[in-house]
């Protein structure tokens, strides 16, 4: 897509049919190439730079802690936060992505 844009020319409309994407990722990867060569086109991390809401890791290993000495939390040992608990609300954390510290989803 790139060296069809960059190198032959190739109209940006054309591009976005033939390859089914948007023109705005059309342009983002023909503005890395530009930019950083080849190298620009690597895979990169989606994962945020910074997570400022995040729990100190002090903090989460004491829950994590508490969760498996009161055996609470998301776990097969606990119902409370299972999707359709006993209060039948699952817990925000149950839609999260993978689970604190090797703790096992619900």
């Amino acid at each position: 897509m790139v060296k069809r844009v960059s190198v032959e020319e190739e109209a940006v409309t054309q591009a976005t049919r033939d390859m089914r994407v948007t023109r705005e990722t059309v342009y983002k990867w023909v503005r890395r190439y530009e930019q950083e060569g080849w190298y620009g086109l690597l895979d990169r991390s989606s994962r945020p730079h910074a997570s400022p809401r995040r729990v100190a890791p002090d903090t989460e290993r004491a829950v994590v802690d508490a969760r498996r000495r009161l055996r609470a939390g998301p776990g097969p040992d606990s119902g409370r936060y299972r999707r359709g608990g006993a209060d039948g609300y699952p817990h925000p954390a149950a839609e999260q992505g993978s689970p604190p510290m090797g703790l096992r989803p619900p």
